[in-house]
């Protein structure tokens, strides 16, 4: 769901996982990405 500039997961993740939230508007299914935090 977007609410003006702000995004919520309604579904889809399960605990552990990890979402991209900076950088990611060039990404591809399959890219490598460096964890940093």
């Amino acid at each position: 769901a977007r609410i003006n500039d702000k995004y919520e997961i309604l579904s889809g993740l399960s605990e552990g996982d990890r979402v991209i939230v900076q950088g990611n508007s060039g990404l591809i299914d399959g890219a490598e990405v460096e964890v940093v935090q």
